[in-house]
C-alpha cells in the first residue's frame, strides 16, 4: 500500500520534470508521468550525451495494446521517443531503411537502459522495466522507443567512471608496491644486476671520497 501511495504521488507532469537533456513535446507536457521513469531517462541521456525527446506519453496513446492488455501508457508508466538530438528515424519500418544516425542513437539509449535493468522486447509482469526497440511487438518500434517503468523507484544510475577509477587504483597500488620494496633479479641475470649494483655503490663511495679529499686540501690552505 505505501508503494502504491508513494508513486501516486510522484505522478507528476512530464513538463515539470524534463531538463535540457530531456524534452516534451508541447501537446502532451502537461501529461502526468512516473517521475522515476524520467529520472531513468535523465540518467540515461547524460551517459550517452544523447538528447532524448518524448513524443508520446498517455493522452495520445490508445488506452489497450494489440494483445488486449491495458497499455502502460495509459497508467502513467510509459513514454514513447521518436526524436533523438532532434532527429526522426525517417519513416523507419525495419532495421534497415529509415535513419541509420537515429538507430545508432537508438541502440545506444537501449543498451544503456539495459544496463539499468530493463528488459530488451519483452514487457509484462515479469519484466516491470521494459524497453521495446527494433521490433514489430506491439507495433512497430523501429520508429521510436518505448519505454517502461512499473517498480515504483529510479534505477541506479549508470557509472561509466568506476572501470577507469578502478584500473587506476589497481596500477597506482603496482607503482607504490615496486617503489617501496627493491627484489634482485634470481637467475642467470641475477650475476649481471649484482654487478650493477656494486658498480653503482662504488660509484657512489669513490664520489664521497673525492669530495673529502678536496675539502681536506681547502683546510690546509687556511
Amino acid at each position: 500500500m505505501i508503494k502504491i501511495i508513494n508513486l501516486y504521488e510522484k505522478y507528476v507532469p512530464i513538463k515539470d520534470l524534463t531538463d535540457g537533456n530531456v524534452k516534451v513535446d508541447s501537446d502532451i507536457s502537461t501529461d502526468k508521468i512516473n517521475s522515476y521513469l524520467l529520472d531513468d531517462l535523465k540518467s540515461v541521456s547524460k551517459s550517452t550525451g544523447i538528447k532524448i525527446q518524448i513524443t508520446t506519453a498517455k493522452s495520445d496513446h490508445s488506452k489497450g495494446t494489440k494483445s488486449g492488455n491495458t497499455s502502460r501508457h495509459h497508467t502513467n508508466q510509459a513514454v514513447d521517443i521518436a526524436k533523438l538530438n532532434g532527429q526522426g528515424s525517417n519513416h523507419a519500418s525495419n532495421g534497415k531503411n529509415g535513419s541509420a544516425q537515429f538507430r545508432v542513437n537508438g541502440n545506444k539509449i537501449k543498451d544503456a537502459l539495459v544496463k539499468m535493468g530493463y528488459n530488451w522486447n519483452g514487457e509484462g509482469k515479469s519484466n516491470p522495466k521494459a524497453v521495446l526497440w527494433q521490433t514489430n511487438i506491439g507495433g512497430n518500434h523501429f520508429n521510436h522507443l518505448h519505454v517502461s517503468n512499473t517498480t515504483g523507484e529510479s534505477s541506479p544510475p549508470i557509472d561509466t567512471k568506476s572501470s577507469d577509477d578502478d584500473v587506476a587504483s589497481s596500477t597506482d597500488t603496482k607503482i607504490d608496491k615496486q617503489d617501496a620494496t627493491y627484489t634482485p633479479i634470481e637467475g642467470g641475470l641475477g650475476i649481471l644486476d649484482k654487478a650493477v649494483t656494486n658498480f653503482a655503490n662504488s660509484v657512489t663511495t669513490t664520489a664521497n671520497e673525492s669530495v673529502q679529499n678536496e675539502i681536506n686540501r681547502f683546510k690546509e690552505l687556511l
